[in-house]
């Protein structure tokens, strides 16, 4: 009972927008009527949906589109696995909480499975991801056709699609500039898992999610410090070329772009939540300078810090 109350508030939590879904209101009845909850978010070129929604059952409209749809499963009513086959063969999803499912919408096959499921998908056209991700791949055409034969668990990616719906749900004054940014970092990690999987690297030869914990709060609470990779290497406990290695692999970024991201979040929190001034920001955290921080903001997120708190 207390399952199926959690699930209750869950659905009450939705906007239901579904309206505003249009592949949704092309679908037939069944579907439609598979839908329990929907917050349904999407870009005015139609260039990105994002979805949170519940779903009595697995199903499929039964159009193939030039898309990709990466889906993580939040929470599930019932103990049995979904049953999915995206092109590269069936197999079973579990009924667990952070399993991602990757489907090539041109490919999909199968999928069955009763629930209710409470999930998230973000669906971007291929055009899309090979522009995004082929920005890394040094021209070699990115594939993820790994990805489409398993369902995996990435916390660095759950992370980035949670912070993606947020940014949506609370009208982010900066959403629309950070969009690009935030698509680079999905794509870039996707591409890096679809590699790891090629190349059959196991979980021995990546942090473990409290190992990678270990070292983000270690950052969080030496942020303004001039800490450098040696001293993340110290608190993991590994020499600094092991880290610098078990760091990308596991996060798809090196520590010293990660270093500067958890530095750049600092500073919009701070430029959002008071009126320091610019250079005390900088100097709060970890910034060599004004400067330094102005060159930074403005690589990342496409706008300066003045622009930023202007417009928060």
């Amino acid at each position: 009972m207390e399952d199926l109350n959690k699930f209750l508030r869950t659905r009450n939590s939705f906007s239901m927008n579904s309206e505003r879904w249009a592949r949704i209101q092309q679908s037939p009845g069944w579907v439609r009527d598979s839908f329990i909850g929907v917050d349904h978010f999407s870009e005015p070129d139609g260039s990105l949906e994002v979805v949170e929604y519940m779903l009595a059952r697995s199903c499929w409209d039964g159009q193939k589109r030039d898309e990709f749809q990466l889906s993580l499963l939040l929470d599930c009513g019932r103990a049995e696995s979904a049953e999915v086959d995206y092109g590269g063969g069936s197999y079973h999803r579990p009924a667990i909480g952070g399993q991602f499912m990757m489907s090539d919408i041109t490919t999909i096959n199968k999928i069955q499975g009763d629930g209710p499921f409470h999930s998230i998908a973000v669906i971007f056209s291929r055009e899309q991801f090979l522009s995004q991700a082929g920005e890394f791949t040094d021209d070699v055409i990115p594939t993820l056709e790994p990805l489409l034969t398993r369902s995996f668990r990435d916390d660095v990616l759950e992370v980035m699609i949670k912070g993606l719906v947020n940014s949506y749900r609370k009208g982010e004054s900066d959403r629309r500039v950070n969009l690009d940014s935030r698509l680079r970092d999905i794509s870039l990690r996707l591409v890096q898992l679809a590699g790891n999987a090629r190349a059959g690297l196991d979980d021995g030869e990546r942090f473990t999610s409290v190992e990678i914990q270990k070292v983000v709060e270690h950052v969080k609470a030496n942020v303004a410090s001039d800490l450098g990779v040696e001293d993340l290497a110290k608190e993991a406990g590994l020499s600094s070329g092991h880290f610098r290695r078990l760091f990308r692999q596991t996060t798809g970024m090196s520590p010293k772009q990660y270093l500067t991201l958890a530095r750049i979040e600092m500073a919009k929190r701070l430029l959002r939540e008071s009126s320091a001034p610019v250079a005390e920001i900088a100097e709060q955290c970890g910034f060599s300078s004004r400067s330094h921080l102005h060159t930074e903001f403005r690589r990342l997120l496409a706008i300066n810090p003045h622009e930023y708190r202007k417009n928060r």
